[in-house]
């Protein structure tokens, strides 16, 4: 039996994440929460690397999420040639990260994946950036921005938090929904020697 072009399915961006998560991230890994931990430090890293961020904070969430704040520049709001932020860029678009500055080793071993691939396996993810004396949100479901990216209101510091819950529907028995605090607190740790000027903290409120 012959083959054609009706026979073969072709599925593009976090929407082939999704269908197929195995192919960007490793579904049997007993560390697959830290991993998706990591890649959410991407853009935090970059920040601190570059002398930008002096605190990352990262707290689990009694519900399952897990929430990135640092208290860097804040991603840049404004549209570029594409009509996306990069904030939206780095959100959607697959490998896309921030271009590293300095000390570029430290930032680009936890950005294998990139915030996309976290993005897409997650059942839901808030973006929110302060800079230039605004707050701005965004909000995803499953990968798709429920609303276009705008100020929500003022604020006085700078930074960016980024929060998500994974969606264990599409990550498989390996994921029990659970975030190892130990192995954490042991990779934060060995990021924070790396890193002396910048503070690593853990918080797990569950």
């Amino acid at each position: 039996m012959s083959l054609d072009l009706s026979d073969i399915e072709v599925v593009h961006g976090l929407e082939a994440v999704r269908r197929r998560p195995a192919t960007f991230i490793d579904l049997e890994s007993q560390h697959l929460g830290s991993y998706l931990v990591e890649q959410t430090l991407c853009t935090a890293l970059d920040e601190a690397v570059s002398g930008l961020c002096q605190r990352i904070a990262v707290t689990l969430h009694p519900d399952g999420s897990v929430e990135v704040v640092d208290d860097g520049s804040g991603l840049p709001v404004t549209a570029g040639a594409t009509g996306k932020t990069m904030a939206e860029v780095i959100l959607t678009e697959l490998l896309a990260c921030r271009a590293q500055r300095q000390n570029a080793d430290i930032a680009k071993r936890f950005c294998s994946g990139g915030m996309a691939v976290v993005n897409a396996l997650s059942e839901w993810l808030r973006l929110e950036i302060r800079r230039d004396g605004k707050l701005w949100v965004q909000d995803y479901q499953t990968g798709i921005a429920r609303a276009p990216f705008s100020p929500l209101g003022s604020a006085e510091r700078t930074g960016t938090s980024i929060r998500f819950k994974p969606d264990a529907t599409v990550l498989g028995p390996h994921y029990d929904g659970r975030f190892d605090a130990p192995d954490l607190q042991q990779r934060l740790s060995s990021l924070a020697a790396e890193l002396p000027s910048t503070q690593l903290a853990l918080y797990d409120l569950r």
